[in-house]
């Protein structure tokens, strides 16, 4: 389905495709691949009528070959992954003391890292921080390897276009358009950057720490990602914050509510459940996927990157 290739399709007019370029890549109707481009939310589509290529007896001999090409420094731009440490605990906000984790990100070619220490592993949590390191970096590179955590991909498959991602972090990473690469199984090497950057913070930063809170604790961290960042990388013998500068990340341009922003069907009957109640949007949204926001009594909601809070009707 053209529908699982939605945030490949973006990518690719981020990286300067036109609509037609990318409408031959896919074999899709140049308004179709307008219309992929433009929303802000996987689309659900199928081909009525699939037509037949001469590259169809070949296809899966390709994709044989492409599933075992290795990562290359150009292709992953962003590495994440958790750390767990087990000897420490911490006070999350409810005042309960609760196990120690450690979100990790590191930048392919300026080797810059981002550090935040949680208290759980919620994918919630995951886009919060990641959010975090948007804001440090400046940015955010076109693709990040990931590895096969549950809160990015609730089904993993030996290729990555039959895997079905988190559908609230695939909109996360959809509103960003950014594209997440999934770490193949078995193939732990691919993630070496990030594992790398894992043990040097267990070895270097957590040696001796002493922090009275979370938030101490985090205030910490970020003053060892300053120094880290601010020193020649022994890999690169160049100084991560200099090389960020070619590192030709995207700007950050609208906020995104984690916190508030959850994800629901459209049914048959033009309804979808929301903290009990039941709204009801245009019939064009049966059975797609719309972003609900709430702020105390106000409820916004979004598809295809439009509010359609106007034609939303309750149904208490």
């Amino acid at each position: 389905m053209i529908g699982d290739k939605w945030l490949s399709i973006r990518n690719d007019k981020k990286k300067g495709l036109s609509y037609s370029e990318i409408a031959r890549k896919y074999n899709i109707d140049r308004r179709t691949a307008k219309k992929y481009c433009e929303s802000n939310v996987k689309p659900d589509y199928k081909y009525s009528n699939p037509r037949k290529k001469k590259i169809d007896e070949y296809s899966s001999y390709i994709d044989k070959l492409l599933s075992e090409a290795p990562y290359s420094a150009v292709r992953i731009q962003g590495q994440v992954d958790w750390g767990f440490f087990e000897n420490y605990t911490a006070t999350n906000q409810n005042g309960e003391e609760k196990k120690l984790y450690c979100f990790l990100m590191i930048l392919g070619y300026s080797r810059m890292r981002y550090i935040e220490f949680v208290t759980d592993m919620s994918t919630q949590t995951l886009i919060r921080c990641h959010l975090n390191a948007f804001n440090y970096f400046g940015g955010y590179p076109e693709e990040i390897l990931y590895d096969n955590m549950k809160q990015v991909v609730v089904k993993r498959l030996l290729k990555q276009k039959d895997s079905t991602l988190n559908k609230t972090f695939e909109d996360f990473a959809g509103f960003f358009s950014f594209k997440p690469i999934l770490c193949r199984p078995y193939r732990g090497q691919t993630k070496g950057k990030i594992e790398r950057t894992v043990r040097y913070v267990r070895e270097n930063f957590m040696v001796g720490i002493k922090y009275k809170s979370l938030e101490d604790l985090n205030k910490q961290a970020y003053a060892w990602c300053e120094k880290v960042n601010s020193k020649v990388h022994a890999t690169t013998n160049e100084i991560p914050k200099v090389r960020l500068l070619e590192e030709h990340l995207t700007k950050v341009t609208r906020p995104y509510f984690i916190d508030i922003n959850t994800v629901r069907k459209v049914e048959k009957d033009c309804l979808f459940s929301y903290k009990g109640n039941k709204y009801s949007v245009s019939p064009k949204y049966i059975y797609r996927h719309v972003i609900v926001a709430g702020f105390d009594n106000l409820l916004q909601v979004y598809c295809d990157g439009k509010n359609e809070t106007e034609s939303v009707h309750s149904w208490t």
